[in-house]
């Protein structure tokens, strides 16, 4: 087995070598953030990834590697002294594999996405990858929210929490949700999620998310924004796949900075007719005392879903943000997401005048269940939800 790591080590080193050589493509190298799913594409001239990831003694992680375009995929591992400590199965073209570890030491540690064969391999084509740290520390109960926290993939980021959101068990089966935050003015995000119900409770944070540089987001009633390459920390996303449990999403400031943000939710939809998803949402401590926040229901690009909110005994609904009983509610017309896929496309999400929303008001941190559904259950589709708030000095 020994003679099987060397060798295959020795394959990689080689790599650069090869890789230098040809130029059709250059290897990746970069970081990787728990319950992170990052996207690449492996060529001729760059047939393998690093992804770095700072462990500490004890943790244990699971990669989950998904292949297209006829690629085979396979998975390393690489300890501090970049010695090969695991090694996945080959994979068959198209198909996905997977490696699980507990660190030995503290330490950088690598992982090598690559192809079956490696510098002698024929595959090529893109894949994803996700990083899960499957013992982190239990959540916070769910009746009560974190005024700040440290993130346990990451104990050197302090959090201020400015929003929490619980999605149920029988809130939709077999969940794949994409969960994306802007900062504005300062405000630099954090996502925190918590799965406290699978066979061993998960928790981790998300922040500093370099690919959605170049993203475009609008604000209701404001000039569209950047992400820009000179400062990437104003973004964070996370993709949650797979999970039929309650999940808990925790947005938060970065070492509590303030200013802006825009969540945005993606993945929802109201299928089959008549169905009816119930998100609970808390401001957080202290946004509670100071602030608002302003949630959008808004249809996607695809759907004929018409979108109505309600909050708890419909002590208040809305059909139209800005219009009729839902006047009060700034209008969501031309807010939304430009975002970039890693192949050139695009998903772009923009909210019309049918576009439902809610402002939800300063006052105790309790929880609010927010029902989202089809206006008098007509139609059905898929949709996101928007939410804008702010964080004060």
């Amino acid at each position: 087995m020994r003679r099987t790591f060397i060798s295959f080590l020795f394959m990689l080193v080689c790599v650069f070598v090869t890789a230098a050589q040809d130029p059709t493509g250059v290897p990746f190298i970069g970081p990787i953030g728990f319950g992170q799913t990052v996207e690449d594409t492996l060529t001729p001239g760059a047939f393998f990834d690093w992804w770095q990831i700072t462990l500490r003694r004890g943790d244990a992680i699971r990669v989950d590697m998904q292949a297209s375009g006829g690629l085979e995929p396979l998975l390393g591992l690489l300890n501090e002294n970049q010695d090969l400590v695991v090694r996945g199965e080959d994979g068959l073209p198209d198909s996905s594999v997977f490696i699980t570890y507990e660190a030995a030491a503290d330490g950088l540690y690598t992982i090598v996405a690559t192809r079956v064969g490696n510098a002698n391999g024929q595959s090529s084509g893109a894949y994803s990858l996700r990083l899960l740290l499957l013992n982190a520390a239990v959540p916070t109960p769910d009746d009560l929210q974190d005024v700040t926290f440290r993130c346990p993939n990451t104990a050197e980021v302090e959090a201020t929490t400015v929003l929490s959101l619980r999605l149920r068990e029988d809130f939709y089966p077999d969940l794949n949700y994409r969960v994306t935050v802007y900062g504005v003015d300062g405000f630099i995000p954090v996502i925190r999620v918590d799965l406290p119900e699978v066979d061993t409770p998960i928790s981790y944070c998300n922040f500093s998310n370099e690919p959605l540089v170049g993203d475009r987001f609008t604000l209701p009633g404001e000039d569209e924004q950047t992400v820009p390459d000179t400062d990437p920390l104003t973004a964070a996303e996370t993709d949650i796949g797979g999970v039929s449990q309650i999940v808990n999403l925790t947005i938060a400031s970065r070492d509590g900075a303030a200013g802006r943000y825009m969540l945005v939710l993606q993945g929802l939809q109201i299928e089959p007719q008549r169905d009816r998803d119930v998100i609970e949402v808390a401001l957080g401590p202290l946004v509670a005392r100071q602030g608002s926040v302003t949630a959008y229901m808004v249809g996607a690009a695809d759907s004929r879903l018409d979108p109505f909110i309600a909050t708890e005994n419909e002590a208040f609904t809305c059909d139209d943000a800005g219009i009729r009983a839902c006047e009060s509610v700034p209008a969501a017309t031309g807010a939304g997401v430009v975002q970039r896929g890693v192949d050139g496309s695009q998903r772009i999400l923009v909210a019309d005048r049918s576009d439902a929303g809610v402002i939800l008001q300063p006052g105790e941190p309790v929880w609010l269940p927010l029902e989202l559904r089809a206006r008098e259950d007509r139609t059905r589709g898929g949709y996101a939800l928007i939410i804008i708030g702010d964080l004060a000095p």
